[in-house]
């Protein structure tokens, strides 16, 4: 049996296989489906400036944007998040970064998607990316299957990294490193250093000051 594992590519979501942020254009997408409130823009608004002025936590700010989904079924909001998965996030993916997964595909790679975006419709995402596995934001649900408005891991910055260390100990027939990071943002560097190769996507010049090694992904 031979003894070579499987070589192991992680790409940031956000920016990097997709131009922008998908949180709010989610929300908006849960606003015009009659789930959530138009107020709900308020607390969103709210919550990115708290953060903002280093009040709050990241985290806390997304459950603030999220806080519609307290109470509701995890069944229809997923069902709600793989419909805005298939009608707006696909569409918008670069090209470039789409054809880059498959030709990771087909030299062999595992593929996994780290992104600071939530499961709530991140799951969809690993079907129609055709990507081996997604690790991203988890918000709760209780007993009964319903939200409780409370995020449980905010994948971002250092909590990427804990996540890939925890699937690739859970997974010994892939290599135990990262071969290949692909990410676009300062939150993505932790991720970026742990891998071999490293790729930035756009034109941060703290991120490229930071990691001067990476090369540019080119789409």
């Amino acid at each position: 049996m031979s003894s070579v594992r499987i070589p192991v590519a992680c790409l940031d979501f956000d920016g990097t296989l997709c131009p922008g942020d998908s949180i709010v254009p989610f929300l908006l997408f849960s606003i015009r489906s009659g789930l959530a409130p138009g107020r709900q823009l308020f607390s969103a608004a709210a919550g990115f400036l708290l953060q903002k002025l280093h009040v709050i936590s990241p985290g806390r700010a997304k459950a603030m944007t999220l806080s519609f989904l307290k109470g509701k079924d995890e069944e229809e909001i997923r069902a709600l998040g793989r419909r805005f998965a298939e009608e707006k996030l696909l569409p918008r993916c670069f090209p470039g970064a789409l054809a880059f997964l498959d030709k990771l595909h087909a030299e062999g790679y595992h593929t996994v998607i780290v992104s600071a975006s939530t499961d709530v419709y991140m799951f969809a995402m690993q079907d129609l990316l055709r990507a081996d596995a997604v690790l991203s934001t988890v918000v709760e649900t209780d007993a009964r299957g319903k939200y409780t408005g409370r995020i449980l891991s905010n994948c971002r910055g250092e909590e990427k990294v804990r996540r890939i260390r925890a699937y690739l100990a859970g997974h010994p027939e892939l290599d135990g490193r990262v071969s290949l990071a692909v990410g676009d943002s300062l939150h993505d560097l932790p991720m970026l250093g742990m891998a071999q190769t490293r790729l930035i996507v756009g034109s941060s010049r703290k991120l490229k000051n930071a990691c001067p090694q990476a090369e540019s992904a080119g789409w």
